[in-house]
């Protein structure tokens, strides 16, 4: 009964050789393209600092060109904390009518003074955690407002 079946037999077998031949032959011509020296981080002979002769081959950031700087690695990259999008005030979560959820929001009133809270939905059972994370987002959220009065106040 196999015997019937050879062509098929041989496309199942060569069909996963062939997509493997393709993917190392596009992996071989990525190689090529992107092996030139505008694709690397720039490199210089930096002497030594102690008096000796000779240099050392630094690479970094600093001894790219424009082309070459998105290719250096970042070895401590800055720690950000996530960025949230905040409502303008006028459209933050207020108690509306003909709504179940009303606990904890404040009524709309304080839409006319700008007063109104952001509201954050924290789902998960570490309410510790969530406190703590809430307090570090004020405290950002703080200083990035006095930093941004500082600024406009030049």
């Amino acid at each position: 009964m196999q015997k019937r079946n050879v062509k098929t037999n041989c496309c199942i077998i060569s069909f996963p050789i062939g997509i493997c031949l393709f993917l190392l032959l596009l992996q071989v011509s990525i190689n090529v393209i992107f092996s030139g020296s505008d694709f690397k981080c720039g490199c210089a002979c930096v002497p030594f600092t102690d008096g000796r002769p000779g240099c050392e081959n630094k690479c970094g950031i600093e001894y790219s060109t424009e082309t070459q700087a998105s290719f250096c690695a970042i070895e401590q990259p800055p720690r950000w904390p996530a960025l949230l999008q905040l409502p303008a005030p006028p459209y933050r979560a207020v108690q509306q009518p003909n709504t179940d959820f009303e606990d904890g929001l404040p009524t709309a009133s304080c839409r006319d003074t700008r007063s109104c809270p952001v509201t954050f939905l924290y789902t998960g059972s570490n309410r510790s955690f969530a406190e703590g994370l809430l307090s570090r987002i004020r405290k950002l959220y703080v200083f990035l407002c006095l930093c941004c009065r500082s600024i406009s106040g030049l």
